[in-house]
């Protein structure tokens, strides 16, 4: 029992450790951290502008402090061995995740061994002196364990990611809402993103986060397209693109913004009724579980229950 309950402790704290490092390695999502973000981007862009750069490809998009690899960053992708496709994908993964930081990669290497570790040597301790299973089974869990808890921090990623696109995309027809207002006073396309970011921030953080680095690389970047382009990279959202394509034609024919802007808003709350109310036909199906297990069963003991006493009586 003493061997059981040093394990369950060691294992404990190994756990409470690695969630302990990754939570101050991952960057604070206070407003002022999310400045002094944007003020590196801009002093960025402003220093790619000075050396004569007119663009920056699309590829180099917003890495927030991302600098260049250092070793470690080398040495993780290869102890990964992953290509440069998947490295390109993690990258972005992490921004879309809203978590810009110099060597993504160190991060994701970090959380993979965090998480692989710990669980491994829990099952294999226990499985050793607890269980005391045989040498293949006790390799098999353990190589079943590491694998899962390998795959747990690509689900989470994924997860995270989710949850941020779908907090955005419940922001997109209040911000396309202040645009109609800002291009109907007279603001030019800047100066609209810039105020409706400082704005739509206060109710939809993420996505004032954003449309602030758009506003960034629109006052930065001397293509207005490549700006456009790098805020639907990084979002990889449906509304996202169809704004961005929007906006891009409406400036190519000269049609008012405004126009264009009120229009889209009403596409995207009309989609997010219509999706309400697939949710809402969904229900009776969704139903039909809980009522077949829990409903059904205790309306028949109700109804038949006395019935079942009084004929148990009889034969008794």
């Amino acid at each position: 029992m003493g061997g059981e309950l040093i394990i369950f402790g060691l294992s404990f704290m190994i756990i409470f450790l690695a969630f302990f490092i990754v939570s101050r390695s991952r960057d604070r999502s206070s407003y002022q951290e999310r400045l002094s973000d944007l003020d590196r981007h801009k002093k960025r862009l402003d220093s790619v502008r000075e050396e004569g750069k007119s663009t920056v490809p699309a590829s180099h998009a917003y890495r927030g402090s991302q600098s260049r690899e250092n070793s470690w960053t080398r040495m993780i992708a290869q102890l990964s061995n992953k290509s440069d496709e998947e490295k390109q994908k993690i990258n972005m993964a992490f921004e879309m995740a809203g978590w810009h930081m110099k060597s993504p990669l160190i991060a994701y290497g970090v959380a993979k061994l965090l998480f692989l570790f710990p669980s491994a040597l829990f099952i294999g301790l226990y499985g050793y002196f607890v269980a005391q299973w045989e040498l293949m089974i006790l390799i098999g869990a353990v190589i079943g364990v590491a694998l899962f808890s390998s795959y747990m921090v690509d689900w989470a990623l994924r997860w995270v990611v989710n949850r941020r696109q779908k907090k955005i995309e419940k922001g997109f027809p209040d911000a396309l809402d202040l645009m109609v207002i800002c291009s109907e006073a007279g603001l030019s396309l800047n100066a609209i993103i810039s105020r409706v970011a400082k704005d739509i921030g206060q109710i939809h953080p993420e996505l004032g986060y954003e449309m602030s680095i758009l506003g960034i690389e629109l006052n930065m970047l001397s293509s207005r397209k490549e700006a456009m382009d790098n805020f639907s990279g990084r979002l990889q959202s449906q509304m996202c693109k169809n704004m961005v394509g929007s906006m891009l034609q409406a400036e190519q024919y000269g049609t008012p913004i405004s126009q264009t802007m009120r229009t889209l808003a009403e596409e995207f709350r009309f989609d997010r009724l219509m999706t309400a109310e697939q949710r809402a036909a969904k229900l009776p199906v969704l139903m039909a579980g809980p009522l077949v297990l829990f409903i059904f069963p205790s309306l028949f003991v109700v109804i038949l229950g006395p019935a079942i006493i009084n004929v148990m009586k009889q034969m008794g």
